[in-house]
């Protein structure tokens, strides 16, 4: 194979094969060698997408234990999580990770850009948090790829558990050994799930294990709840620490947070937050801890953001400035606390009149009741005064 093809095809398919479940390079035993370290677009390349799967790795290991437990696919097509949109159905060039991430690569040799379609929801690519919002329906995007990258977004509504990358496994890479970070990506309602399974990685009947669920929903007013149920804690995991959690999607140019472990709410100087804008009208905040608790506790982390007009930073003149700048679940809670408001206000208001109209009434009633009983006292019957003539 031609030196500079095999550069070209070499990069693509590593950026392929480096998201399947069961990943490895191999070549036959007589043919021209071609491992990832030869060529330095290549290595560059494969550093970039490996470290991300190994990041994912926790994530990619719950997959595996739900496929053995209730026969849920691992990788799979889009159309398996969106039967009804026709479009997805034909789009055999993409694949997803359940339904939680999706990846778009480049496939045909020599290009440097993919279209790809994205059925309806919020879709942040986990390269560089950028956002496709598809949240009024699915749209097709050309996504600009050169040979060094590929393209992956995590679904809005989904958590995923991540670990830090490490050059070397000692013993065995799905143990966690590093702080994971959980990477909240909310969709159009400001929610969003996920769950987490560990064990030592060796035991065939998989009864000692841990287990935790995440549930994250946004309120009325615009604070992010982060709540976890622990299903299991059999295998005791020391190492399994949540370092950080990254929220995609928050509104906002400031941010605080706290975090309750067990009931017991952290030292706010043990929260830091971090806040870095990806669109014009969505950001991502980053909050670590210098007391990481063990990822399989009963935890409630919250986080808000709001807009800041004293910032330097905040631009009032901006085009994006205002109502239209929010999202669509930003929006939709504001509209929803006004329409609550202003009917809150009609009701008193109703209330108020109607009041009104009842004592009006009831002073009417009594001034006709005592301008009868004056007129009946001062009224002289003609005919009475015709009798007492007749018997004077």
């Amino acid at each position: 194979m031609r030196t500079h093809v095999y550069i070209h095809t070499g990069t693509r398919w590593i950026q392929v094969g480096a998201f399947s479940p069961f990943s490895r390079n191999h070549n036959g035993l007589y043919d021209a060698p071609q491992e990832l370290y030869r060529w330095e677009s290549v290595a560059e390349a494969s550093r970039t997408v490996l470290t991300l799967r190994y990041r994912l790795l926790p994530y990619l290991y719950t997959l595996l234990y739900k496929a053995h437990l209730m026969a849920d696919t691992v990788l799979n097509a889009m159309w398996m999580h969106f039967p009804e949109d026709r479009t997805a159905f034909f789009r055999d060039g993409q694949y997803m990770w359940a339904n939680g991430i999706l990846f778009t690569p480049v496939l045909l040799e020599g290009a440097t850009s993919v279209e790809g379609y994205f059925p309806r929801g919020l879709w942040y690519s986990l390269f560089d948090d950028s956002l496709i919002d598809a949240s009024t329906e699915g749209m097709l995007q050309l996504l600009e790829t050169p040979l060094l990258e590929t393209n992956a977004h995590v679904r809005g509504g989904t958590v995923i558990p991540m670990q830090e990358f490490k050059k070397l496994c000692a013993a065995r890479c799905l143990t966690i050994v590093t702080p994971v970070t959980l990477l909240v990506a909310l969709d159009s309602e400001g929610a969003a799930g996920g769950s987490l399974f560990m064990d030592d990685g060796d035991q065939i009947a998989i009864d000692t294990y841990s287990e935790v669920e995440w549930r994250v929903s946004t309120s009325t007013f615009g604070t992010i709840g982060l709540t976890s149920t622990v299903l299991s804690t059999l295998y005791e995991c020391l190492t399994c620490t949540l370092g950080a959690i990254e929220v995609l999607g928050v509104v906002g140019n400031t941010c605080t947070a706290t975090l309750q472990v067990g009931g017991a709410v952290s030292d706010p100087a043990a929260v830091f937050v971090a806040l870095a804008s990806t669109e014009s009208s969505y950001s991502s905040v980053t909050v670590t801890f210098d007391n990481p608790p063990n990822i399989f506790s009963e935890l409630v982390f919250q986080v808000s953001c709001y807009e800041d007009n004293t910032s330097p930073d905040n631009d009032s003149s901006s085009d994006n400035d205002g109502f239209t700048s929010l999202p669509g679940y930003a929006q939709g809670l504001i509209i929803t606390t006004c329409v609550i408001f202003g009917l809150a206000i009609l009701f008193v208001i109703s209330k108020v009149v109607m009041f009104k109209n009842e004592s009006e009434d009831r002073q009417s009633s009594l001034e006709g009741r005592e301008k009868i009983a004056l007129e009946g006292s001062s009224f002289n019957d003609p005919l009475l005064a015709l009798d007492e003539e007749e018997v004077s």
